[in-house]
């Protein structure tokens, strides 16, 4: 025999086909896994997993110890060309399974990131591992025996079948430890709390109407393939806690729907309320609670109460209806993955597992373009109320869409002088935020989950004080623009702009006030950065109003107006008001009743209102006189909110949006005419 041997020892020759089939079982499952061709095929991406973490594993014991005693009998081989391969394929041996467990143990939704080791690298090394070990067996065959190349035969002969028989153990082993899995989310499989036979149907065929959502063939979804939100934390605990404490977690358990899904139950029946759940609490009624003996969810210690917008009721919305509101999604199941219903610890560590060590499927899933598209804001923040709900006929009410469709910030609007970028509901009620999590991308950066918008009630009355202090600083970022201007012809000594009277042109005198006569001023109130109209939702239940003061120098205030915003001297108010069918307004937002509006004044995106005072400038004025104008914002009327908490105060704070000054001198005699 020659001095280069193949010399494959009885360990060497078992342990070589072994590897051989457990390798390209490796190899197969990876590339499967990394295609994607799999998602839609119900747990085949879980079993090939669980195929390819297995025989990965055995790959990195067992042929540790082949190299061992392969290095021992080869290391003083002279053969440079085969000795060399060696070498590089030892080194991508190691390098693709360092990788691999790199992936595994910090595995994020995206395999992108600064770490070199990425769902990239691992690929790419096993396929350099392939290439280079098909070299390295070329190069020793051209120096063997006669003997080491019938035992070479033998070993391709015995390693395809060792490929089959590590398929089959490898494939029949993740099939067992799936199954405990498969039978803890299929044994509840979408069973009704109330059962078909009961359910009534009042108003239609499809069991949710009035309430435009949909389903698959309108099916009933069991409670927990749209709850359960809590176990999203396990990964995404930033999104989870911004979640947590948003307007859209409390709204079912907010006090003034509790208040008005009540009343809504009382006067028309618990089937009425999928009109308002829809929106509000998608578990209780895609589950078939709103029936005769079912809870809506402004039912304390339920799911629905406690979850209201669950993370699943957007993220497994697949389809918008239309953009008229009132629920108009389409709501799709989870039934072909075990990463949403977990039973038991065992379940849950192991859906967890699956999804962090092959995220492609749950990022498939439960991340559709339908959530980055306004059209899916519009399904719930726009709303009409029809005949068979208000025994009236059609009736249009908030609609944040068209408004947003009209506004300069689409793109579809006329322009306007507030913005030329196109920007989306998400970009402002989502704004990117720094993130550890998991879905983050590149920078860092995810968009945040507490949609920041002008709800004070809710964090007020739960006491989320970082959501309140997010909300009042997002109405306080530059989003209307308050602009005292002055008379026609004459300059304002104005504090911002830092001019002084003795820089005006000589031939411009700057305008004064004069002490016993009236005058008049003009403010603008500007639109400039809100999306759609300004104030916007429910407009009947809150307010804007303009306060405004003119004080002379003393501190005497010489002029006030909108002090409150219910005092009959408000200069301007920002609302509507919605009537019943005998005129009588209707206050309780028990919106079943509105027919139409008396008042309704509004401000649109890029637009301005322009409010016109006229006051008295008394004799003993001492000047300059200051002028103080401020938009005040409530969210709730002063009614509405002694109704809703039954007459106590939770202190909802007034926000200042936005305010202007400017000081204006007083003479104590008017030229003569």
């Amino acid at each position: 025999m020659k001095t280069y041997d193949m010399g494959i020892t009885r360990i060497e020759h078992t342990l070589a086909n072994t590897l051989t089939g457990a390798f390209f079982v490796t190899l197969i499952s990876g590339l499967l896994l990394y295609s994607g061709l799999l998602v839609s095929l119900g747990y085949a991406v879980e079993i090939c997993l669980f195929t390819h973490l297995i025989t990965a594993i055995y790959f990195l014991i067992f042929g540790s110890i082949y190299t061992f005693f392969h290095l021992k009998k080869t290391i003083k081989s002279r053969r440079n060309s085969t000795f060399f391969t060696g070498i590089i394929v030892l080194f991508l041996f190691f390098v693709c399974l360092y990788s691999g467990s790199n992936l595994l143990l910090l595995s994020r939704y995206s395999y992108e990131g600064s770490n070199i080791f990425t769902g990239n690298t691992h690929l790419a090394t096993s396929l350099l591992f392939l290439a280079f070990i098909s070299g390295h067996a070329l190069f020793s065959r051209y120096n063997v025996t006669k003997q080491s190349k019938k035992i070479d035969h033998q070993i391709n002969k015995s390693s395809f079948r060792a490929t089959l028989i590590w398929s089959t153990i490898s494939i029949t082993i993740s099939v067992l430890l799936i199954l405990p899995l498969f039978q803890a989310t299929t044994s509840s499989n979408n069973q009704l709390t109330i059962s078909n036979q009961a359910y009534q149907y009042p108003y239609g065929d499809n069991p949710f109407e009035p309430s435009k959502t949909t389903t698959t063939n309108n099916q009933f979804i069991q409670h927990k393939f749209i709850g359960g939100s809590k176990k999203c934390s396990s990964c995404h605990s930033d999104i989870f806690e911004q979640w947590s404490r948003s307007a859209h977690r409390y709204a079912a358990a907010d006090p003034s729907y509790v208040k008005n899904i009540n009343l809504l139950e009382e006067k028309k029946g618990i089937e009425s309320t999928r009109y308002c759940e829809g929106c509000h609490s998608p578990i209780a009624l895609l589950s078939g609670q709103l029936t005769e003996g079912g809870k809506h969810g402004g039912t304390p210690g339920t799911m629905a109460f406690n979850e209201g917008i669950s993370c699943l009721s957007c993220h497994r919305t697949v389809a918008i209806n239309n953009t008229e509101g009132v629920g108009s999604f389409h709501f799709v199941a989870t039934s072909n993955s075990p990463l949403i219903d977990a039973t038991n610890i065992y379940s849950t560590q192991l859906a967890n597992f699956l999804t962090t060590a092959s995220p492609k499927k749950h990022k498939t899933l439960f991340n559709s373009n339908i959530t980055s598209d306004p059209k899916s804001c519009a399904s719930c923040h726009a709303q009409f109320m029809d005949k068979e709900m208000n025994d009236w006929g059609w009736v249009k009410m908030q609609d944040e869409y068209t408004a947003w469709l009209q506004s300069p910030f689409s793109g579809h609007g006329g322009e306007q002088f507030s913005t030329a970028n196109i920007q989306t509901c998400q970009t402002c009620h989502m704004p990117l935020v720094h993130s550890n999590d998991p879905s983050a991308g590149k920078d860092g950066m995810i968009r945040s989950h507490n949609f920041a918008a002008a709800n004070t009630v809710i964090p007020s009355f739960f006491g989320e004080r970082e959501q309140l202090d997010d909300v009042i600083n997002f109405l306080q970022s530059n989003k209307l623009r308050v602009t005292i201007e002055p008379p026609k012809g004459n300059k304002l000594v104005n504090h911002s702009s830092s001019i002084s009277a003795a820089k005006l042109n000589h031939n411009e005198a700057p305008i004064q006030f004069y002490a016993g006569q009236s005058t008049q001023i003009n403010i603008a109130i500007s639109n400039i950065n809100v999306g759609h109209a300004f104030p916007g939702g429910t407009t009947d239940i809150q307010e804007a109003w303009l306060h405004f003061q003119a004080v002379d120098s003393t501190g005497e205030i010489i002029y006030e107006s909108g002090k409150e915003s219910l005092a009959s001297d408000s200069a301007a108010i920002y609302k509507t008001i919605p009537v019943d069918r005998h005129g009588k307004h209707v206050w309780k937002h028990d919106l079943f009743n509105v027919v139409g509006d008396t008042f309704k004044n509004v401000i649109p995106s890029g637009k301005s209102d322009i409010v016109v005072l006229e006051f008295h400038i008394p004799k003993h004025a001492k000047g300059p006189v200051s002028l103080h104008a401020s938009l005040r914002y409530r969210k709730f009327t002063q009614a509405y909110e002694k109704w809703v908490f039954d007459g106590r105060s939770i202190n909802i704070p007034e926000v200042e949006v936005a305010r202007a000054t400017i000081t204006v001198p007083v003479r104590l005699e008017a030229p003569a005419s």
